[in-house]
């Protein structure tokens, strides 16, 4: 595709809030190979440390449409967007009333949410608006694709 790729990754434990976007380059002697004979070379060193949330991240997701984004969600009730490249935050999206953010997903304009208000929200990222929120679910929501 010519496009540089990174990849993400919670900091130590999932009890922290900070994230790291590790550079893609190929080489040196901490690379490692994933996933057996063509696998993937995961990265040897850190392109952007990112403090996502003052809370804990709970998930962090790439934009599957093939933009140079990721996404958290948090403990903080909010879902923020950075730029892989620079590692600074685009957006910031709201969730519900002080309920934890417990899983997400991102795919070029849309940005899906849920969490333990039972609810799951879907925002476009390109206007940063609402578009549907979704209830009925007796128990927390924890996955949304």
């Amino acid at each position: 595709r010519g496009k540089k790729r990174f990849v993400w990754g919670l900091r130590g434990k999932t009890s922290s809030s900070d994230v790291d976007l590790l550079d893609g380059k190929k080489g040196g002697l901490t690379s490692r190979m994933f996933g057996g004979g063509g696998g993937v070379v995961l990265p040897s060193a850190v392109k952007h440390r990112i403090v996502a949330h003052p809370a804990q991240a709970i998930c962090v997701r790439y934009d599957s449409g093939g933009g140079d984004v990721v996404a958290t969600a948090s403990e903080d009730s909010t879902v923020k967007t950075w730029n892989t490249g620079t590692g600074q935050n685009i957006r910031t999206l709201r969730g519900g009333s002080g309920q934890v953010m417990l899983g997400l997903d991102i795919c070029s304009e849309l940005t899906a949410g849920c969490g333990s208000d039972k609810t799951c929200r879907i925002w476009n990222t390109r206007t940063n608006r609402l578009v549907h929120q979704l209830v009925g679910h007796s128990q927390k929501v924890s996955c949304v694709r």
